[in-house]
């Protein structure tokens, strides 16, 4: 047999570069830091989710809650607190109470984890 056809190697590298290059977009996405890439490499901070529509009673907080920003554009600080179970318990604010995927309390000030007795 004779060379390949200059037409079918041309074609056939242009879909591994599309492929290629699909699978690069593919992968481009937000980071555990809350930072997005885009095509073109630069970075995009994603903000934290405001405290006032995490941090509502009866509502369920998120099991991935890493952290709000509060009225003044302050992000809060999370400490969570391992709970005899495993859980992770989280207060806001002395006012509101959660374990991670479970319904928010208002704690009547007392600051206390949602940690079971």
């Amino acid at each position: 047999m004779g060379p390949a056809a200059p037409g079918r190697y041309g074609r056939g590298m242009r879909r591994l570069l599309v492929i290629g290059s699909l699978l690069a977009l593919a992968a481009c996405g937000a980071d555990e830091n809350n930072v997005t890439e885009g095509a073109s490499g630069d970075t995009t901070a994603v903000p934290p989710p405001s405290c006032s529509e995490i941090w509502v009673a009866g509502q369920t907080l998120p099991e991935d809650y890493d952290g709000c920003v509060d009225e003044d554009g302050v992000l809060a600080p999370v400490e969570p607190e391992e709970c005899s179970d495993g859980s992770l318990a989280v207060t806001h604010a002395d006012r509101y109470r959660a374990v991670l995927g479970g319904t928010i309390e208002e704690s009547a000030g007392t600051g206390t984890a949602a940690c079971a007795s």
